[in-house]
């Protein structure tokens, strides 16, 4: 079963109609009626045609009052015609009337210019002007033409105005019903926007409460929206933020802000703080008075985690969870403005762990960066709370001593080094080291950090210089042995183009005949000032500043153009070995290779001639270059052998080696230090049984070379056979060919 279904609204305008002219016709029946039972009628009144007009006025309003919405619009039309023919009867059957029946013609008017088109609405205004027309003439009015000129103009008139007026107000009706649905469209966007956004939205009354929160919101703060609505919105702020969000609240209310946006913290259902990112405005009405709040609230919480860890990478360093140097700066920066106390002072620290490289070499880049952070923890359990350690980079570490003097600071110093001297357990392994510590001391708040750094720095290399594993307290004279550096690098830079660099050769001599089979190059600077300096003075200047690499290329080619002097004065006879150091940084250049071969190409010496001396350290990092230099026929010396860690395993680890040289530490106590003698002794037979023969370095006495001798040495170098002399004078020697009495002594 279906019920009706609802009118259209041109039906419902229709029966609208119908019911208006049902009740134009009632009412001018009514006056009609009232005038023919009440008033006295006027001469000439036919009161039978008076009274059928209105009967029939009746029946019509009857009839549309009755079926209004079975009547088409073609019969109103109609019924309205038959109005202006009842009114126009009416005009014909009344007498000598003074008040104008003509009156009603303008109920037709009115009608028809307000509920019709203005094309219908005027041909009923000419239906009208006919039917008045008509009756005027059938009356005989001597006045017809002015009465029906009067009346269809004042109607055409009135016609005119009204349907001017009911232009307007269909307009205004048309507008209001267009802004009435765009206010409803805008609010049910309004309505989906808040209640669906992905958001948190809250509508907030002046004193801060939530009038309304959408889902989003009640998600993120963990509790339903029913709960929320009425609550104070720092009922949620976290206790730290409280203070800035009431100060934000207030601007806006008052006017000062018209849009808040801050990052702040709410407090979870659970507990837990969320971080989130508000954006507040304030909404006015149309008198620019203060209405509510809208809110909006995104869950920032993972940003800012990643921010902090962005911000812990940025200032503290990953291995140890120290500080970094940035921070440390930073830190030293605040240090400095608090020393505002008379005779108030601070100390930094820079620390350099001793030898380190050789248990990255040793025990491999892991077990290096598990030492660093004991190193660390040990130093940060050695130090008050309020001092700070900071991982300056590598091996080295920085420490702020607010508070601390000179004696007070030489007192940590011992204290750290006491520590940091205990064993450290390693893989099940007892690893020993010591640091070099420099200490400045400030009293002046105006200092620099990195000029208090810069002399930390000279002090700690004045330990070094000093023996290592000890600290030293900064002096003016080290900023100017830094200056003095500074400056020996920058002459050392030009010394190459200047000329000033020349080789000196060393002899290294067979220990069973007394016959040379080696020269050693050994390079010396002819400084300007300083007069003739040697390897130590300047070779680590040149490692720290990178002039090792072109300086080392210069060397090489150079020994290796003299070899070929020596090569062709004994007639192409290769027995004699040419050695050349290599440092370290020169082995992890990736150009040694190619520099290696275009030496022996400009040179034309056999690659066999040629023997490059490395450190035992610098072999393991080395490893895939120094096998490639072995593929050219290059010899291979491991140079100071004895003094790193797990020689015996390095050893194995290198491409073929062909010599090994013994540190002069070990030759210097032979026979009077049986624990060196004992040394010496494993290293000749270890290498005798890997054949690979063995020099002594730093041979001073016959002594010496008769305990190498009984040891089995293969070879030695010292100044009991030959000091470092230039090429013309190594010539000479030979020339001999053998410096057999220094064997025999």
């Amino acid at each position: 079963m279906h019920g009706p279904s609802p009118a259209s609204p041109g039906r419902s305008a229709r029966v609208q109609r119908a019911r208006v002219l049902s009740f134009f016709f009632f009412g001018g029946s009514a006056i009609g009626l009232l005038a023919v039972a009440v008033l006295p009628l006027p001469a000439g009144t036919n009161t039978a045609g008076t009274l059928v007009t209105l009967g029939l006025s009746l029946a019509l309003g009857t009839v549309l009052l009755i079926r209004p919405h079975r009547i088409p619009d073609w019969a109103l039309n109609l019924a309205l015609a038959a109005g202006t023919a009842v009114i126009s009867f009416d005009v014909y059957f009344a007498g000598d009337v003074q008040t104008n029946i003509e009156m009603f013609y303008l109920w037709v008017a009115f009608y028809a210019f307000y509920f019709l088109s203005l094309r219908l609405a005027l041909v009923q205004l000419g239906v009208l002007a006919a039917g008045y027309g008509v009756a005027l003439v059938a009356r005989g009015e001597a006045d017809a033409v002015t009465r029906w000129t009067i009346t269809i103009g004042t109607l055409a008139l009135a016609g005119i105005l009204i349907a001017r007026l009911v232009g307007q107000i269909q307009a205004w009706a048309t507008h209001s019903a267009q802004r009435e649905e765009q206010l409803r469209q805008a609010e049910e966007r309004f309505r989906s926007a808040f209640d669906d956004a992905a958001i948190g939205m809250a509508l907030t009354d002046l004193d801060g409460r939530w009038m309304r929160v959408n889902r989003a919101l009640a998600d993120l703060m963990g509790y339903p929206a029913q709960d929320l609505v009425g609550k104070a919105s720092v009922e949620f702020t976290h206790a730290e933020d409280l203070e800035a969000d009431l100060e934000a609240h207030k601007k806006l209310v008052t006017g000062a802000l018209s849009q808040y946006q801050t990052e702040t913290r709410y407090v979870h259902a659970d507990g837990h703080t969320v971080w989130i990112g508000l954006s507040a405005s304030l909404v006015r009405d149309r008198k620019g008075q203060p209405v509510h709040l809208i809110a909006q609230m995104q869950d920032i919480s993972e940003r800012k985690a990643a921010e902090q860890e962005l911000t812990a990478r940025a200032l503290q360093d990953p291995l140890t969870s120290l500080p970094n140097r940035l921070l440390f700066i930073d830190r030293a920066q605040v240090a400095l403005a608090r020393m505002e106390r008379p005779h108030s002072s601070l100390a930094v620290f820079f620390l350099d762990v001793d030898r380190f490289k050789l248990v990255n070499d040793s025990l491999g880049h892991a077990a290096g960066d598990r030492l660093l952070v004991e190193v660390a923890e040990r130093l940060r359990t050695l130090l008050r709370p309020s001092d700070t350690v900071s991982r300056f980079g590598g091996d080295e570490f920085t420490i702020l001593c607010e508070g601390t003097d000179e004696e007070a600071a030489s007192g940590v110093a011992a204290r750290i080094a006491e520590r940091l001297s205990e064993p450290f357990d390693l893989d099940e392994r007892e690893v020993f080291l010591n640091a070099s510590i420099g200490i400045v001391v400030s009293r002046n708040p105006d200092d620099d950090p990195e000029d208090l750094l810069r002399d930390a720095d000279a002090a700690m290399y004045r330990a070094k210089q000093q023996g290592r594993s000890r600290f030293a307290l900064f002096e003016g004279a080290m900023r100017i042995r830094s200056a003095e550096r500074l400056t020996l690098e920058n002459d050392l830079r030009r010394a190459l183009e200047k000329g000033e660099l020349r080789l000196d050769y060393q002899p290294e001599i067979e220990l069973d005949s007394g016959r040379i089979y080696a020269v050693e190059a050994l390079v010396r600077w002819d400084h300007p000032r300083h007069g003739t300096m040697p390897p130590n003075s300047f070779i680590p200047i040149a490692e720290d500043s990178g002039l090792i690499i072109p300086l080392g290329d210069w060397v090489l080619r150079e020994a290796c153009r003299q070899a070929a002097a020596w090569l062709a004065d004994r007639d192409g006879e290769p027995s004699l070995r040419l050695s050349v150091n290599v440092s370290p940084r020169q082995l992890a250049d990736d150009r040694l290779t190619e520099v290696v071969r275009e030496a022996l190409d400009r040179s034309s010496i056999p690659p066999s001639m040629l023997r490059l001396e490395i450190t035992e350290s610098a072999a393991v990092d080395g490893i895939s270059t120094l096998t490639q230099l072995k593929e050219l026929g290059v010899g291979l010396a491991i140079d100071d052998f004895g003094v790193g860690f797990s020689s015996l395993n390095h050893i194995r680890r290198l491409p073929p080696v062909d010599t090994l040289k013994i540190d002069k530490s070990f030759v210097d106590h032979l026979g009077r230090r049986p624990s060196d003698t004992a040394v010496v002794a494993a290293i000749v037979g270890m290498a005798r049984s890997l054949s690979i023969a063995t020099v002594a370095e730093g041979i001073e006495t016959a002594e010496q070379v008769r305990k190498l001798r009984e040891l089995g040495c293969d070879r030695g170098q010292g100044y009991h056979f030959a000091r470092p002399a230039p090429a013309s004078a190594v010539s000479q020697l030979l020339l001999s060919a053998s410096l057999g009495e220094l064997i025999s002594g």
